[in-house]
């Protein structure tokens, strides 16, 4: 016969182990719970990545502006919404993965890549040699006149090099190569929050995800001692002055006449009508743009950029115009010990006294000396084939019907 005590001491260690059996349950569960939400900020951060490179290889799927959502691996946290900006003379990518109120969200500046057959100068022809005189320096693919290139004695100065051409050489056409025309009809303002200039902070950083912010101004406008990051457009229907001692990341400024003072740092994008200036030592860090589109080749004044000694820009530089007047050229000037590292594209003549590492495409050389000037001469410019494979241009060369993916130029966040 069983004792009622142990009756009591069986449902005792019964609910005992009912308990610690529940808790493990529990534990187990938490564990779990804990696991996912540890892991899924990292699952959030691989998916963005792989929505990003996604809409890289598929940006035509993108229209600007719009989102489009998509489910990577059919999986319920594998949620991306992607989208395409137009950002002046750039591209604006975004991925944002999401699950359960959580998001990771990557956002980057994307051009196109360059290509190892890629123009290293191209020079149009027009019948004329191309006189090298002292440094001068021409390497990779370079696209020459008929005429080809000869030594050259300017200023007191013989050429130097122990030969002429330091690549292959290619015959030029009569004309420059096409640019992509929507890349020049991107340039202008996205839909914005549009705010006068008087109006600007000192201090104004405005992310991608957010809606644009537009300043605007009737007359000049003076950047001095700001800080401008992100999605921020300034807008001047005379001029714009650009102070060394100001910050700007990503930021686009346009005025007919951009002028940018000694010293300055930063990365921008700086589209002019009429022209650019950029004092000595300017850095303009990578991926900057300036560009200057003329609105018409009637001006009496043609448009010109200057590039001042000891200045470098990192990125892509070009001038176009509607019409075209022999007579009336757009020049681009590239002071001594001057740099451009990318793409310069110039619808007029060129004067090279520096140094262009990449792609140099122009109608002629041009060359200013103290006692002459002359036409298709170069005088210590050099032209160098020495950028990084992943350094990457913007879309202005591309084909109509030409279909490219793009690559990343700059992660932003």
């Amino acid at each position: 016969m069983i004792r009622s005590s142990a009756i009591y001491y069986a449902l005792f260690l019964s609910i005992i182990m009912g308990v610690i059996l529940g808790s493990m349950v529990l534990l187990s569960a938490l564990n779990k719970e804990l696991a996912m939400k540890l892991e899924l900020p990292a699952r959030l951060m691989e998916n963005a990545e792989s929505g990003m490179a996604y809409a890289m290889v598929n940006h035509a799927e993108l229209e600007n502006g719009q989102q489009l959502a998509i489910s990577l691996f059919d999986g319920e946290m594998d949620s991306v919404t992607l989208s395409k900006k137009y950002w002046g003379a750039l591209t604006i990518l975004q991925a944002k993965a999401h699950h359960k109120g959580q998001f990771f969200e990557r956002t980057c500046i994307a051009g196109i890549e360059q290509k190892k057959e890629d123009v290293n100068l191209y020079v149009v022809d027009n019948g004329r040699q191309i006189s090298i005189a002292g440094e001068t320096r021409l390497e990779g693919n370079c696209y020459l006149p008929s005429g080809g290139l000869k030594r050259a004695y300017i200023a007191g100065e013989n050429y130097k090099g122990s030969q002429l051409l330091y690549g292959s050489r290619f015959k030029a056409n009569r004309s420059l190569p096409a640019i992509n025309q929507e890349l020049i009809e991107k340039l202008t303002p996205p839909q914005a929050n549009i705010i006068s200039w008087e109006e600007a902070q000192d201090s104004m950083v405005v992310n991608f995800s957010e809606t644009p912010q537009q300043f605007i101004s009737d007359g000049t406008i003076s950047i001095d001692h700001h800080y401008l990051k992100g999605a921020i457009w300034i807008e001047a229907k005379d001029s714009v002055f650009i102070g060394r001692d100001c910050q700007i990341e990503e930021a686009v400024i346009k005025a007919p006449i951009i002028f940018v003072e000694s010293g300055f740092r930063g990365n921008v994008q700086l589209l002019a009508t009429k022209r650019i200036t950029l004092e000595e030592e300017v850095l303009l860090e990578y991926p900057s743009v300036m560009a200057v589109v003329e609105e018409s080749a009637n001006n009496k004044q043609p448009a010109e950029i200057e590039v001042g000694e000891g200045t470098q820009v990192i990125g892509s530089v070009f001038m176009v115009r509607e019409g075209f007047d022999q007579r009336n050229m757009p020049l681009l000037s590239i002071a001594k010990e001057a740099e451009i590292d990318g793409l310069v594209y110039c619808q007029g003549k060129t004067e090279l006294k520096g140094t262009v590492n990449g792609s140099l495409y122009t109608q002629k050389f041009y060359l200013k000396t103290q006692s002459s000037s002359y036409e298709n001469h170069i005088l210590n410019g050099q032209v160098l084939d020495q950028l990084p494979a992943e350094f990457i241009y913007v879309d202005l060369l591309r084909n109509e019907n030409e279909y490219v993916p793009l690559k990343q130029m700059k992660l932003i966040q």
